[in-house]
């Protein structure tokens, strides 16, 4: 008995099926390699978009903390004018006040002066 050759057409076939196989193989790997360049762009890209949030919210505290400190040097600023205002008005009131208690007591000390010499 001799050995059974393939036909032509099983050659054809197991030809055509490795072919494919191969194909496939290929596709996958390519896919694969594929899916882990995208994969790695997007964690890139996230990456990117974190650092840009990061230095934006960064901004945005600095520019909210020279705010405040502007706002609450102003604040201050307001408080200690109000505060100058208010006590120049009482020293001008407690001015005036003993002013008039001096000239009450001039006129009093006048008037007593003027009854004796009479």
């Amino acid at each position: 008995m001799t050995p059974e050759t393939p036909s032509s057409e099983e050659s054809e076939w197991e030809a055509w099926e490795d072919a494919r196989e191969a194909s496939s193989e290929e596709e996958y790997y390519d896919t694969e390699e594929y899916s882990a360049e995208e994969y790695y762009d997007a964690e890139e890209d996230l990456e990117e978009e974190f650092c840009d949030a990061e230095e934006d919210l960064e901004e945005e505290f600095c520019d909210a903390e020279e705010d405040l400190e502007e706002e609450e040097f102003c604040d201050a600023e307001e408080d200690l004018e109000e505060e100058f205002c208010d006590a120049e008005e009482d020293l001008e009131e407690e001015e005036f006040c003993d002013a008039e208690e001096d000239l009450e007591e001039e006129f009093c000390d006048a008037e007593e002066d003027s009854e004796e010499d009479s």
